[in-house]
């Protein structure tokens, strides 16, 4: 990153719309034909690491509150030594297409779905403010589905795809969602914590909060 993606990060206009992480994506990309948001959400989140570190060092501070006893501890994560996490395709079956076929467990039904990308991702986003701003209550879960699902037992009407995830029993939404994680490539973002004061510990997913691209310097 340069003084020209600094500016980018500071635009209280860009901010304001949301849309200064894509347009800083967008400017580190030598090939400026390919959209930003035609990326997959893995491929989006390496390239928002390898800029935070060429911008700022790769040290990154984050503070965990301990899910045993709430007490905070401080983090210093080392961004350059995240690796790529593993991917287990085992029980999908991949298409000529890049899509994965799973049949759930519960209905049987044979799903078609796909890797999310940054399109998706914000989609879903939008869509969760939309229901938060006319107070209503949250549907993550379906969203997500919804985006995830190509075609069931043959079928790619969006109408009919978007009634079935509603419909979904929570053992298939569980297992679509779980094997999902499984096959979707990314960055390993999970950190071993241990809290400072009643020792426990466990496997923790990195935060990304204001600090990763606007440090205290």
């Amino acid at each position: 990153m340069t003084a020209k993606e600094e500016d980018i990060l500071t635009s209280e206009t860009l901010l304001k719309k949301g849309i200064a992480i894509d347009r800083l994506v967008q400017s580190v990309l030598v090939d400026k034909t390919i959209p930003p948001e035609s990326f997959l959400v893995g491929d989006k989140n390496a390239i928002l690491v390898a800029s935070r570190i060429t911008g700022f060092g790769p040290f990154y501070e984050v503070t965990f509150p301990c899910p045993a006893c709430s007490e905070t501890t401080a983090h210093e994560v080392d961004l350059s030594l995240l690796e790529l996490k593993d991917t287990d395709t085992s029980d999908v079956e991949p298409t000529e297409d890049g899509t994965f076929m799973i049949t759930l467990p519960s209905t049987g039904i044979n799903v078609e779905i796909k890797l999310l990308t940054a399109r998706d991702e914000k989609f879903i986003s939008r869509q969760l403010e939309a229901r938060k701003s006319k107070k209503q209550p949250e549907n993550a879960a379906t969203l997500m589905l919804g985006s995830l699902i190509v075609s069931a037992n043959g079928v790619t009407e969006r109408d009919q795809l978007n009634k079935l995830t509603g419909l979904l029993p929570i053992k298939d939404s569980k297992y679509l969602r779980k094997t999902y994680e499984k096959i979707m490539p990314d960055i390993d973002m999970n950190l071993d914590f241990q809290c400072n004061k009643c020792m426990h510990g466990e496997k923790v997913v990195m935060p990304l909060t204001a600090e990763f691209f606007w440090p205290k310097q």
